[in-house]
């Protein structure tokens, strides 16, 4: 087992400079603002660095939700703290809290629309 791990975005909508991905945490983060209403789609990929080398990709979709009329203000996502997963951890394993702040007091909610898909909205 090789831990020593490298992470690209190959393709999708969005590679063209509005995400960046710290090459060895794999952390996905915007390079530019986003347009309200627009989803983007990457394509994830991690490489080790054993022999042979292994490799996977996940497609992870980035969808901007419009600010709701009746909320002036949007929520504010806390920036959570790097998650890491081992090849051994079993399913269903906690990786990380996602937590946001609304200053107009709204319902928040959040979604998961598939592997590696989270989303929220007020």
């Amino acid at each position: 087992m090789n831990g020593d791990l490298d992470y690209s975005i190959r393709t999708g909508m969005g590679k063209k400079g509005r995400f960046k991905i710290h090459p060895k945490t794999g952390q996905v983060y915007s390079n530019k603002a986003f347009p309200p209403s627009k989803t983007f789609d990457l394509m994830i990929q991690v490489k080790d660095n054993g022999a042979p080398q292994l490799t996977a990709t996940t497609r992870v979709l980035v969808r901007v939700m419009d600010v709701p009329v009746e909320s002036p203000n949007p929520p504010v996502l806390q920036p959570p703290p790097p998650a890491h997963v081992m090849e051994t951890d079993a399913p269903g394993h906690l990786v990380s809290f996602i937590n946001a702040q609304d200053p107009d007091n709204d319902t928040l909610w959040y979604y998961i629309t598939g592997e590696g898909h989270i989303g929220s909205h007020s």
